[in-house]
């Protein structure tokens, strides 16, 4: 029986070298395979209150409207030449035309029906040519700021859709303006923002929106001021 017994053992050793035998843990205690951190540390958001969450804001492209830009080519545009009223048979009277004057003295007349065409003299003779190559007929483009979109990304929370807690639209890193401690000669300070210098006068704006107008002399030093927290 010995000799059968230690034949199974030798069988069955091998195998049993992969496993680990862990010990119970004591009591009130759990085994975790990684020690835990207690330094980690978390910043609050809260919906931009730029965008107001969405992370996108109105295209601030220059002329652009709904994401369009009127067209830059010859066409045929309200905005540009003069338009007038015409009597025209067949026509309504309240279409408005613009004449081209001619070399022999006469005129030709588009009405708005034909915005986004170019009109061209030839020989002395105005000639529609068509639709604009540029504009395709449309009489505007995509704006190339927002690509016709009307939006772009929320330039203060880059698209994120939040900010820090501690942000505000009068004090956060984004600003090119930002508030500071502006300190005066007397030892008074407050938060606030130098909007304009004229003469010996500056006016000063504060964080509830409040504008102040001080003497320049009654300032400290510019040096003396400090970026305000955020």
């Amino acid at each position: 029986m010995k000799n059968i017994l230690g034949v199974l053992l030798l069988l069955f050793l091998p195998g049993l070298k992969g496993i680990n035998f862990a010990q119970p843990a004591p009591a009130g205690e759990t085994q975790t395979g990684r020690p835990s951190s207690t330094n980690a540390t978390t910043t609050t958001t809260t919906a931009c209150f730029q965008c107001g969450g969405t992370g996108q804001v109105k295209c601030n492209g220059p002329e652009c409207k709904d994401g369009m830009l009127e067209c830059p080519g010859p066409c045929l545009k309200l905005s540009k030449g003069t338009w007038e009223h015409l009597v025209v048979a067949g026509h309504d009277p309240e279409e408005l035309w613009q004449k081209f004057n001619q070399s022999d003295g006469s005129w030709q007349a588009w009405n708005q029906g034909h915005l986004g065409e170019v009109i061209e003299m030839q020989e002395g003779k105005a000639v529609n040519v068509g639709k604009c190559k540029v504009c395709a007929g449309a009489g505007n483009i995509k704006c190339g700021v927002c690509n016709g979109t009307g939006l772009i990304v929320c330039p203060t929370c880059g698209g994120k859709k939040v900010v820090s807690s501690s942000w505000t639209a009068f004090n956060n890193p984004k600003l090119k303006n930002p508030p500071k401690t502006i300190r005066f000669k007397d030892g008074r300070t407050l938060v606030g923002k130098i909007e304009m210098r004229l003469g010996s006068k500056v006016f000063l704006r504060t964080e509830d929106g409040k504008q102040l107008e001080v003497e320049a002399a009654e300032l400290a030093p510019e040096s003396a001021s400090q970026p305000a927290p955020h």
